[in-house]
């Protein structure tokens, strides 16, 4: 459904006989609503509750069938003259327009209409079959002269009404119950089963990272199979915290990938140290290949990592660049403190790490 402005109509001016190519409006004449809210630009009525009609519309007289709305936008001549000192068109006015369509299209939904999805018009300025470029509609402007395109205010309004994540949209539409239910709930077993195929990947090193003394002691705990509860349970709950302040998908993945990354950056490196350490070894293995090849997989891989790291971190805004900086810092502070309390025993460490090397060499033999 395309939907712009109402069409108002009332009984024809004049009952003369209709003599020209037929159309719907030899039935009607066009009305204008006194109390009417115009678009001085195109010349159009703005009335957003008529989203909300023609929802109730589909609903009660077409059997509620799932339906979404195709186009809805604003075009304004003349933007040019909204820009700020920074290059920037403060379109205000596109923003109230779809704030105030998105909120009769919400009403809709809540009682019980069966729109899917918003579609609006459109991304940049773009040429019309009626009017070339004289209206523009879009959340980009484009220069004709330079093709250049800045995104306008109403541009970063949208992407941040877009990454609003679920949770926000529950709490709208949820008594607070069965929002608490559905927050929680929801990200508890959707985390599960997202770790489910990872618990036998990772088990044996939890384990062994609180058995040097890097976790509390709790963190030792485990079912009678080997499952380390206690450190999944952490690990959910943690995990929720991020959805319940409303943080986008996008947001989420940076925290938890950030620090992975840097891992991935330092083992790939080592890996170069290990082989030079082992060249024996190294020789006799399966992935043997040219030391330089290696070494440029090593680099390249460790390279990628950082790529990926980098550009987590640049989606994120300053005060959740601040969270993730602190997160670092204090898991720092964190390690270096297990060491000075003689939680972490580096000497234990160190021997830990030769019985292993000794029983690999001793497996090749």
């Amino acid at each position: 459904m395309n939907y712009y402005h109402p069409k108002r109509v009332q009984a024809p001016e004049s009952s003369e006989t209709f003599n020209g190519k037929w159309m719907p409006d030899k039935y009607f004449s066009d009305y204008e609503w006194k109390e009417r809210r115009v678009n001085p630009y195109r010349g159009w009525e703005i009335y957003p509750k008529a989203i909300y009609d023609i929802a109730k519309n589909i609903q009660d007289n077409y059997h509620n069938i799932p339906w979404f709305i195709s186009e809805n936008g604003m075009g304004v001549e003349g933007e040019e003259r909204f820009i700020d000192s920074q290059g920037m068109i403060q379109d205000d006015y596109r923003i109230e327009f779809y704030e105030e369509h998105l909120l009769w299209l919400h009403k809709a939904i809540e009682e019980g209409s069966n729109c899917f999805g918003y579609h609006t018009w459109t991304a940049f300025d773009c040429w019309s079959w009626n009017n070339a470029y004289k209206n523009r509609y879009g959340f980009i402007s484009v220069d004709l002269a330079t093709q250049k395109r800045t995104i306008k205010k109403s541009g970063y309004w949208y992407k941040e009404v877009s990454n609003k994540n679920l949770s926000l949209v529950a709490k709208e539409i949820f008594p607070y119950w069965i929002f608490v239910i559905f927050i929680i709930g929801g990200a508890v077993f959707a985390i599960a089963t997202s770790m489910i195929t990872a618990i036998t990947m990772v088990r044996y090193p939890i384990l062994k990272v609180a058995e040097d003394g890097w976790l509390p002691k709790i963190c030792k705990k485990t079912t009678s199979s080997g499952y380390p509860w206690v450190v999944y349970l952490i690990f959910y709950i943690v995990s929720i915290v991020p959805v319940l302040l409303g943080f986008s998908l996008d947001v989420i993945v940076s925290l938890v990938m950030i620090p992975y990354m840097i891992t991935n950056i330092y083992c790939n490196l080592a890996c170069i140290r290990i082989i030079n350490k082992y060249p024996k070894q190294w020789e006799n293995s399966i992935l043997h290949m040219p030391k330089i090849l290696i070494d440029i997989i090593c680099i390249l891989a460790a390279l990628s990592a950082l790529i990926v790291c980098y550009n987590l971190f640049i989606l994120l805004d300053k005060s959740q660049m601040l969270l993730m900086l602190g997160i670092l810092f204090l898991m720092s502070i964190f390690s270096i403190i297990s060491i000075k309390t003689g939680n972490v025993s580096i000497e234990n460490l160190e021997k830990n790490k030769e019985i292993i090397i000794q029983e690999a060499l001793n497996e090749e033999d």
